[in-house]
């Protein structure tokens, strides 16, 4: 089927004009579908034809009729491309796009680390991919435009999460609104991810711009309005004084999130996690431990979270790879085998907020590892009225 579809985009487009011209004549239209047949269908056809088998005809005639409307749709795609992006400039803005700085710290918006927007394996993904949380409250659908692109991998993720820092630190620098545009230089991205910078890196940084701007999401959940959107809107490959740079046109999705300041930082070690599921793990821990000592999750809850297409038997298996593996930014990964539940234990020392029960705790480690609070006042407060406590009675 996919090499049907190839065979077809291949062909030079005065061929494909002729083939469309037939479809729109009507005693040539049957003719015109079976060749949108694989061999084996076109056999069956002329058996069927044979036999008067009226409804063997209508099944191949509805197959050929889908695979015409999804030429149909690629067709469409092909004029509205991405790159060279002739149609891009009525959507630019007349503000000038940013240009990129390097890299201090890494931030990532907080709705794409608890949803499972990208895919943990590029193979076999569907032209729509549904999803939705245990209460049904929460829904999500993936569709991809052309299904030869693909959907977003996790790996493309960093394109998103090199363009959320860029946000961030020209919002830090109070530079006014911020634009929808963003320009920068390919080897600048290699550098600041700490990837190789072979012309291999620079065309996967082309494809996976390719696989964001094919991957259109629609996320509905109770009480909200419905939000429906690419995960990048556009890009446009240019070259100034030999050096390759890419301008993109970011969704309103992750604008917004920005301007609203639903983002979180990253460990930078996240980006050296090679493993889809490691990187996954870090999203949610990320999300729902954040600056807590602990959270737990059940297997369950996890595979779904985990967006993971695979088995729960596998899912199993490579889990424990992951954590086989050693140690994690920024947390560290615990299997608890009594409660078939994942640990995750913050790493952080100095964690603010600890719950009222635990005072006593907090104040012991702070005389252990010499605090500044105990430094400059002697004994806290509190441990002193409790010594004092002790000593009355």
């Amino acid at each position: 089927m996919d090499s049907l579809l190839q065979q077809f985009l291949q062909l030079p487009k005065e061929q494909r004009q002729s083939y469309l011209r037939l479809l729109n004549q009507h005693p040539q239209r049957e003719t015109a579908l079976r060749i949108l047949l694989t061999l084996p269908e076109q056999i069956s056809w002329l058996l069927a034809k044979e036999k008067q088998d009226g409804v063997q005809l209508q099944f191949l005639a509805q197959k050929a009729e889908q695979r015409l409307a999804l030429l149909l749709r690629l067709l469409a795609f092909r004029k509205t491309m991405p790159e060279p992006l002739a149609p891009i400039q009525s959507a630019i803005s007349p503000q000038p796009p940013l240009e990129a700085f390097e890299t201090r710290f890494w931030k990532s918006d907080s709705f794409s680390l608890e949803l499972p927007l990208f895919t943990l394996s590029g193979q076999d993904t569907p032209e729509i991919w549904q999803w939705q949380n245990r209460d049904g409250s929460r829904q999500l659908s993936i569709q991809v435009t052309d299904p030869l692109i693909g959907r977003a991998t996790i790996y493309d993720r960093e394109l998103l999460v090199y363009f959320c820092s860029q946000l961030c630190q020209c919002q830090a620098n109070g530079s006014g609104a911020l634009p929808s545009r963003l320009r920068f230089s390919v080897a600048a991205f290699l550098r600041d991810t700490r990837r190789d910078q072979g012309g291999r890196s620079y065309r996967a940084v082309e494809k996976s711009l390719q696989r964001l701007c094919n991957t259109e999401f629609a996320y509905r959940q109770q009480g909200l309005m419905e939000v429906k959107q690419r995960l990048l809107a556009s890009w446009l490959k240019l070259t100034s004084a030999g050096e390759q740079q890419i301008e993109v046109e970011l969704s309103a999705w992750l604008l917004e999130a920005v301007q609203q300041r639903q983002v979180l930082s990253l460990h930078p070690g996240y980006l050296q996690l090679r493993k889809p599921l490691a990187k996954r793990l870090y999203e949610m821990a990320r999300k729902h431990c954040g600056r807590q000592r602990e959270w737990r999750i059940g297997i369950d809850a996890l595979h779904l979270k985990s967006g993971s297409q695979a088995s729960r038997r596998e899912f199993r298996r490579m889990l424990r790879t992951v954590l086989a593996e050693g140690p994690f930014p920024g947390y560290q990964l615990l299997w608890d085998a009594s409660r078939d539940q994942l640990q995750v234990l913050n790493r952080d020392p100095l964690l603010p907020g600890f719950h009222p029960r635990l005072k006593g705790s907090r104040m012991i480690w702070r005389r252990e590892n010499n605090h500044a609070s105990c430094q400059s006042h002697g004994i806290p407060p509190t441990l002193r009225r409790e010594i004092s406590r002790k000593k009355s009675r």
